[in-house]
């Protein structure tokens, strides 16, 4: 072998070092009496992942999920976008996802937080005629902060192949998977949309365990109409609220009087937090 190949290759090897890669640089020196690196216990550890975790659920946006049916899935059930730019919505995606990297991959106990508060759930795309079609995707879900409405929004097809999905979706909430129950778990808040389907959204809404919220969009429809809209509050003949559709936006003008019986929770309803819907 010639001597500058020797030298050539004393270079190469120079460059690798036998020795393992200490994962313990720039941490504390041993305190006297110690044996190994200073380090932090796990549990501070996970406390600074929670904060991390808290942090970036405060910065989140809200995102609006449709719910479909798609039959080759556990649980039955799909996100789908409901938003109106597909493309903004996966940066927006990506963004969430950037924010709690760090915390899912660092181990299996900080991924476990993270799914306390984000959960991942399967994401298909919406044909033009309203089936939940393709391959699937994780879409990573909060559900404090998230909306959902069912994802009947048809554009096309017959009617009768769409009653048949509509069936289906509401078999898979109704009498739902393992996997699908998870899933329902998820919805907090929840969006019924008028007139379409309104029977249907409202059988859905009842089946969530941890449902919250539930939002009814009346204004636009009624309006128009000039239908007055009356809201009860137990089981009453007579309303408790009007719902009044003005220019602000709906307010509900309040009925409570003597039409409750005695002991009835609706007269515990303060008049001021009944201004304004």
């Amino acid at each position: 072998m010639m001597p500058g190949n020797n030298k050539k290759n004393k270079g190469r090897q120079g460059t690798q070092s036998s020795k393992p890669i200490s994962l313990s640089k720039g941490i504390q020196p041993t305190p006297s009496g110690k044996t190994g690196p200073a380090s932090l216990s796990m549990d501070i550890i996970l406390h600074i992942v929670d904060a991390l975790i808290t942090d970036a659920a405060s910065k989140e946006t809200t995102f609006n999920w449709g719910i479909a049916y798609k039959q080759d899935t556990a649980s039955k059930l799909v996100l789908t976008d409901m938003n109106e730019s597909g493309f903004d919505h996966v940066k927006a995606m990506k963004r969430r996802f950037s924010r709690i990297r760090m915390a899912s991959q660092l181990n299996q106990k900080s991924c476990a937080l993270v799914h306390q508060t984000y959960r991942c759930l399967p994401r298909a795309t919406m044909s033009p005629f309203g089936m939940a079609v393709g391959s699937l995707m994780t879409a990573w879900v909060l559900p404090t902060t998230d909306d959902f409405v069912v994802g009947l929004k048809f554009v096309g097809g017959e009617m009768r192949v769409i009653q048949r999905y509509a069936d289906f979706l509401g078999m898979a909430l109704h009498l739902p998977t393992p996997e699908g129950l998870q899933f329902m778990e998820c919805i907090q808040k929840f969006k019924i949309m008028l007139p379409q389907g309104f029977d249907k959204h409202v059988h859905a809404a009842m089946v969530l365990p941890n449902l919250k919220e539930l939002h009814f969009t009346l204004c636009k429809i009624f309006k128009e109409k000039g239908t007055t809209v009356y809201a009860c509050g137990c089981e009453l003949c007579k309303p408790v609220f009007e719902m009044l559709f003005t220019e602000k936006g709906v307010r509900l003008r309040n009925l409570l009087g003597s039409n409750c019986p005695e002991g009835c929770g609706c007269r515990e309803v303060n008049e001021s937090q009944a201004s304004m819907a």
